[in-house]
């Protein structure tokens, strides 16, 4: 809750409990959209109008929701400010569908404008619309009516304006924050909390066919890099892995960093063995011809590389197992390897 200070009352509110609150959310969720609710009552006191912004932890296919943002505009400040009640020579009622399941009503101003009117004008919201009727005392005013032409269009920019540069606002800080969750900070690749969400994806629909291959690359003596050369070198190391890794590999492929110096590469509709083998092939070539240069030190990389081949009916429950072999393997190509040394 933000700010705290006066909306003390609302903290801990369950829409449930209100059911023409509630609506709207559920509005917001099923429609993925921003909707406008109210103007209405809040539980802080006055009226308000409130932004809906659903929140899906999947984006961009928004199936997996989190929850929902909700920004309050002072609904009685933007009247005042608008300027619509110091008007003289004319009678306005603005139309609206608060989305409480009552349909279209008038929200403000004298409901018997309707009956007959002079001027109607939409004020446009974030994916709705209002309508503002006018009826003029007397039609020669031409000053008056020009008047009001402005107030109209007044109501309509700052209504929409305010609406959207608090939306983004918090949008924006709440993009940063889930982008933030979702990627390793150092090398800006997917963490383990992408990862997961990515492998859920590939085997949502439960037994459906799917193909697909998990690499999992550990970098060899990385301990001993960071020990000689100091952990800047570690990181400028990881960062060049992380690099040289995403040139290796089609933009179709997903690579996340899930910790230290192990990364884990998703490759999409690919369950041949020759072609996985190609695919390791060519990550070995490319990083291990290729030394990061550190200070007046060529740093050469060495990678063990383990890898499952899933084809099969789809099923969430059988990814921590898809995982645990191709880590299984990796340790096994690093026990060979060092043998080999």
């Amino acid at each position: 809750m933000y700010p705290l200070k006066g909306n003390e009352k609302a903290v801990g509110l369950d829409f449930r409990t209100v059911p023409a609150q509630y609506k709207t959310v559920q509005m917001a969720r099923e429609t993925k959209q921003v909707v406008i609710a109210g103007p209405l009552e809040l539980v802080q006191g006055g009226r308000g109008l409130i932004a809906r912004y659903p929140i899906f932890t999947d984006l961009p296919y928004n199936n997996n929701y989190w929850g929902g943002l909700s920004v309050v505009i002072n609904y009685d400040r933007l009247i005042e400010t608008s300027g619509l009640h110091q008007l003289q020579g004319v009678e306005v009622a603005i139309v609206a569908d608060t989305h409480d399941g009552m349909g279209e009503r008038v929200i403000e101003g004298d409901a018997s404008v309707l009956t007959q009117f002079d001027m109607s004008y939409p004020i446009y919201l974030p994916n709705d619309a209002w309508t503002l009727f006018a009826r003029y005392q007397n039609l020669s005013d031409i000053e008056s009516i020009s008047r009001f032409r402005h107030v109209f269009v007044s109501l309509g920019i700052v209504t929409f304006v305010a609406g959207y540069i608090l939306m983004m606002f918090f949008i924006s800080n709440y993009l940063r924050a889930h982008n933030l969750s979702l990627h390793d900070e150092l090398t800006q690749l997917p963490n383990r909390r992408y990862l997961f969400s990515e492998l859920n994806l590939l085997m949502a629909r439960k037994g459906a066919w799917v193909e697909f291959t998990v690499l999992n690359i550990d970098l060899n003596k990385f301990k001993e890099i960071n020990d000689s050369l100091g952990h800047e070198a570690g990181d400028q190391v990881l960062k060049h892995m992380a690099l040289s890794l995403q040139k290796c590999l089609r933009t179709t492929d997903f690579i996340s960093r899930v910790g230290g110096d192990e990364f884990i590469i998703v490759l999409r509709r690919t369950s041949k063995k020759e072609d996985v083998e190609l695919i390791i092939r060519k990550i070995h070539l490319f990083l291990e011809s290729r030394p990061l240069h550190w200070n007046n030190d060529k740093i050469w990389l060495s990678l063990s590389i383990g890898f499952h081949i899933f084809k099969g009916k789809a099923d969430p429950k059988l990814i921590q197992e898809i995982l645990s072999i191709a880590d299984k393997k990796m340790y096994e190509d690093k026990t060979l390897k060092h043998t080999e040394l």
